[in-house]
C-alpha cells in the first residue's frame, strides 16, 4: 500500500500542480486571444474577455491575487464596452466578472474597490432580474 502511494506521487500531479498547468494554458490563451482581438476586435473581444476572466480566476486560486485583479479587470473593461453595445449578450457575463473582481480586491483587503465591483455586479444583475427574475433572482440573492 505504501509503494503505491509513493508511485501515485509520481504519476497524479498534485492539485497545486494542476492549478499551474492550467494557468499556463490559461495564459496562452489568453496571448492567443489577443493576437487575434487585434486584427478582428469586434468578432474576437468577447472570447479575449472570457480567456482573461477565466485566467484571473486560475491565478486568484494559486493565491496571485494582484496578477489576478489586474487581468480581470482588463476582463470586466471589455464586458463593460460590450455590454454597453449589447446588453442582452454581455450583461451576464460582465456581473459575473465584476463579482469575481470583488473577491480578488477583498482578498487583497482593497475593500472599497471590493464593494465597488460587488455593488457593480448587483447593479447589472438588477437590471437582468428585472427582466427575467426566474433567472437572475438567485444571481443576486449570492451577490
Amino acid at each position: 500500500m505504501h509503494t503505491h502511494s509513493v508511485i501515485s506521487a509520481f504519476i497524479i500531479p498534485s492539485t497545486d500542480s494542476l492549478k499551474e498547468q492550467q494557468a499556463q494554458c490559461d495564459s496562452a490563451v489568453v496571448d492567443i486571444w489577443t493576437e487575434l482581438a487585434c486584427d478582428n476586435p469586434d468578432a474576437l473581444n468577447a472570447d479575449l474577455a472570457g480567456s482573461q476572466r477565466d485566467f484571473g480566476y486560475c491565478l486568484s486560486q494559486l493565491d496571485q491575487h494582484e496578477e489576478a485583479a489586474r487581468v480581470v479587470h482588463i476582463a470586466a473593461d471589455i464586458y463593460t464596452k460590450l455590454a454597453h453595445d449589447d446588453p442582452d449578450g454581455f450583461n451576464t457575463s460582465l456581473a459575473s466578472t465584476q463579482y469575481l473582481l470583488g473577491h480578488i480586491y477583498n482578498w487583497l483587503e482593497r475593500y472599497e474597490e471590493a464593494a465597488r465591483a460587488a455593488q457593480d455586479a448587483v447593479d447589472v444583475y438588477m437590471r437582468l432580474a428585472r427582466d427575467d427574475m426566474h433567472t437572475y433572482d438567485a444571481a443576486l440573492a449570492v451577490s
